[in-house]
């Protein structure tokens, strides 16, 4: 009785939770911007990011809390905070001929910004979007969302911007370790300080297993009427504890 492949599909098993990456981040690099060379390191406490290794997670998916961020400028001998993410969530769920989910993201914290002297500042950034996202073949994972964003700080004179615009990326898996995200946004400030904010980036990233990979990007912005390009490259490790033991 019955066919000999009954029951049989060939449904892949997903990978167990414990077998992704760590969800604690310790990232160490080095970058250029704009002739100007820098150390930097991070610390994620949590949890996963839309970058790391996809197995034991959901594909698309990034949740980041309180990641704390700081270089330091060789050549100009400048340390600084480069950013307090509080909250940073993405949700880029594909859509088909059955499902159709939106995709949206939220983010808020500290971060440096570009002023219109060529400066950074420090600022609180409220950003959010919604949007649609396809899985194709041979390409990814193909998004698009439009944006809000909300700035408060001290880069003009009026310490205060708030715009809305655009944003598209293309997230593509090779095999089982690397990673590729390209992406661009637009947003255009229209109450407050008037400027417009354009960034396009190519970003990828090497798994070595469940606790460490290797990240490398570039990064072009045009911000007011100053341009900055920028190029990192960084070893992340992956933990479930912190490195450093507590002193007895």
């Amino acid at each position: 009785m019955g066919g000999a492949g009954k029951g049989d599909y060939g449904i892949p098993v997903p990978a167990r939770p414990d077998q992704g990456q760590l969800s604690n981040r310790f990232p160490a690099g080095a970058g250029i911007r704009d002739n100007d060379s820098f150390v930097e390191m991070k610390l994620r406490p949590a949890y996963h990011g839309l970058m790391d290794d996809d197995r034991g997670y959901v594909e698309g998916s990034q949740i980041l809390f309180t990641e704390l961020g700081f270089r330091y400028y060789v050549e100009s001998q400048r340390p600084k905070l480069q950013n307090v993410d509080l909250i940073d969530i993405v949700s880029i769920s594909p859509r088909d001929d059955f499902f159709t989910p939106v995709s949206w993201k939220v983010r808020t914290g500290l971060r440096q910004r570009l002023g219109e002297d060529g400066a950074d500042r420090l600022l609180y950034d409220l950003a959010s979007g919604t949007g649609l996202a396809w899985k194709i073949p041979f390409a990814g994972l193909v998004y698009a969302m439009v944006e809000a964003e909300a700035d408060l700080g001290g880069r003009s004179e009026e310490r205060w911007a708030l715009g809305a615009g655009r944003s598209a990326g293309v997230l593509r898996a090779i095999g089982e370790q690397w990673k590729l995200h390209l992406f661009g946004r637009d947003v255009y400030y229209v109450l407050g300080d008037s400027h417009n904010d354009l960034e396009l980036s190519l970003q990828a990233q090497f798994a070595c297993g469940t606790n460490g990979s290797l990240s490398a990007g570039v990064t072009w912005r045009k911000v007011y009427s100053v341009r900055d390009t920028e190029a990192t490259l960084a070893w992340n490790l992956f933990f479930r504890q912190p490195p450093f033991r507590s002193l007895p």
